[in-house]
């Protein structure tokens, strides 16, 4: 999770210093997140105590409900407070999955 916040933040200063116009950047964010998908299905389908394929089908059900139930949420309060505020739900929602993705870590038993 840090590595992947320390990844974006170098990928802004290199956008910074390459004076990349603003579709580049977007492209350059998607390149950096692009591993992040089958990343977060690996690691949950390595947890223990699971079957195998059970983490795997509960994140894809979440990426899914998240995906759907995301979009009308951000439209429905851009109506009540305005875009620009109803679109820092999305990397408020990004900070949080970061955070909780440090639950996948393989516990060091001693």
């Amino acid at each position: 999770t840090i590595a992947a916040l320390r990844a974006v933040a170098s990928l802004r200063r290199a956008a910074d210093m390459l004076e990349l116009q603003q579709q580049d950047r977007f492209a350059l964010a998607g390149f950096g997140c692009a591993t992040l998908v089958p990343a977060a299905f690996h690691a949950a389908d390595d947890i223990p105590g699971l079957r195998t394929g059970t983490g795997l089908a509960l994140v894809s059900w979440l990426m899914r409900i998240s995906f759907l139930g995301l979009s009308p949420a951000v439209g429905v309060l851009s109506d009540a407070v305005g875009l620009r505020a109803a679109l820092l739900v999305v990397p408020v929602f990004a900070l949080v999955a970061a955070l909780m993705a440090g639950v996948l870590r393989e516990r060091r038993t001693p």
